[in-house]
């Protein structure tokens, strides 16, 4: 569990932070976690790879996406299986920065006899729209933290009451609270 939870620290990516998130949220895969063999890089790879099998296979080509329940899906299912192979990415994407501008917009180039038009990708705008979503996971792990934070203290407050309650009674029986006060 240590390997995956300093995997998890170092991740820059914001969709294999939450998918790492999202995995140890799950205790039912704690143990699964733990595999030497597996590791969160690999995970994605391989969502990432299955999510392109799927898309070619609806003649979507171009693009990849799922929603959060298939994608989280494929995580426990690549760290439940022990004999996964993972292959080689036949794509590049954003979505683990292979895709940079360099190499897309030598993809770009056109090629001999055909007439294409080129199309001229900016490292820079590719590298704030992985930080912006970075930070956008980030605020959103921090409302999640301050929300959880909250309702302990609420939760608390009302044991901290109750035990007022309970020692201003002396250990008596409040009929009032048993049958309902009428004055309500």
């Amino acid at each position: 569990m240590e390997k995956f939870k300093k995997e998890l620290k170092e991740a820059k990516n914001p969709w294999i932070k939450r998918i790492g998130e999202y995995l140890l949220s799950r205790e039912d895969v704690h143990e699964n976690l733990k595999k030497e063999k597996k590791s969160l890089k690999e995970c994605f790879d391989y969502i990432l790879i299955e999510l392109s099998k799927k898309c070619a296979k609806d003649g979507n080509v171009g693009y990849a996406a799922g929603d959060d329940e298939e994608i989280f899906g494929m995580a426990i299912h690549y760290y439940d299986e022990d004999d996964i192979k993972v292959g080689k990415k036949n794509f590049t994407t954003n979505a683990d920065g292979s895709a940079d501008a360099k190499r897309l917009n030598k993809a770009a180039q056109p090629t001999k006899g055909k007439v294409e038009t080129k199309v001229t990708v900016d490292q820079e705008v590719i590298d704030r729209a992985v930080a912006n979503a970075l930070d956008n996971y980030k605020r959103e792990e921090q409302e999640k933290k301050k929300q959880k934070a909250e309702e302990a203290k609420k939760k608390k407050e009302e044991a901290k009451a109750k035990k007022e309650a309970e020692k201003d009674n002396n250990g008596q029986i409040n009929l009032f609270e048993i049958i309902g006060d009428e004055n309500e």
